[in-house]
């Protein structure tokens, strides 16, 4: 059997990343050709063997930190090496690009994928949560449950830097995202108690999503609302390191989607 080659994707490859992002087994909407070119195809790499496809990766770099958002191997290719393959090919194009750490996040019950990331070095770092928020139970909530949505705020450029820091938000992270036309807002009732929030409205999510508790969460989540297109009845919201506040959004009416364990490490 030949081994695999990995190639950049280009816009024919829409129809493998739709097929094979399936295999992920999350619900999040597949992008259209349109949004792949634009977003995915760039930092897409496909995985092929005898000229068909086996898998296929996608990565973010972003100053010195690539994230791993995807990497799939097609279930007849499974054990062949073609996620090894793939994992390879991003460090070597994520170490091209400058980056010096990796991060990603992995079911934790993934024993193969988790194999493979600490072999390239990746140690696990903490509980993320992807919850769903049904816009109804927002709007439902009591002023007293959401008191501090009148402060919320558009994030100016000029703060980018000093929100990241305090937030946790990897740096690069809001300009980036306010480049692809996401709404940024934030909340600051202190100093060193602020409520931060990334909508992408197309997909719909939040993140990153950084509050100090569920107060100023659900504060947010109102601010936000009017944002929302009238064909979105929900919004994922992700929870990074933060579990009691997940548990808090569980118990005001969100769901869980997914658990993941995110994992970081230096590019080998």
């Amino acid at each position: 059997m030949s081994a695999s080659t990995i190639r950049s994707a280009t816009p024919t490859d829409h129809g493998t990343y739709a097929k094979l992002c399936l295999e992920l087994g999350v619900d999040d909407p597949i992008y259209p050709l349109e949004r792949f070119i634009a977003l995915m195809m760039p930092t897409t790499l496909i995985a092929e063997r005898d000229g068909q496809a086996q898998g296929y990766a996608f990565f973010n770099p972003l100053n010195e930190v690539v994230h791993l958002s995807h990497i799939v191997t097609a279930p007849e290719a499974r054990g062949d090496g073609v996620g090894r393959a793939l994992m390879a090919e991003v460090v070597r194009r994520a170490r091209d690009a400058g980056c010096t750490q990796m991060t990603l996040n992995v079911r934790p019950d993934n024993a193969p994928a988790i194999r493979l990331y600490e072999s390239f070095g990746l140690t696990r770092s903490h509980t993320n949560h992807s919850l769903r928020m049904e816009w109804a139970i927002v709007d439902r909530q009591p002023e007293s449950a959401a008191p501090l949505a009148a402060h919320a705020r558009e994030i100016a450029p000029d703060e980018d830097a000093v929100l990241e820091a305090e937030c946790g938000v990897q740096r690069g992270n809001l300009a980036g995202r306010r480049a692809r036309g996401c709404v940024l807002r934030a909340i600051t009732t202190e100093p060193g108690r602020t409520a931060l929030g990334v909508f992408d409205v197309g997909f719909p999510s939040i993140r990153p999503f950084r509050t100090p508790d569920l107060a100023h969460a659900l504060s947010l989540l109102r601010a936000l609302r009017p944002f929302a297109l009238p064909e979105h009845a929900s919004v994922v919201v992700m929870v990074e390191d933060q579990p009691d506040l997940a548990e808090a959004l569980l118990r005001a009416g969100a769901t869980l989607r997914l658990e993941t364990m995110f994992m970081r490490g230096p590019i080998p």
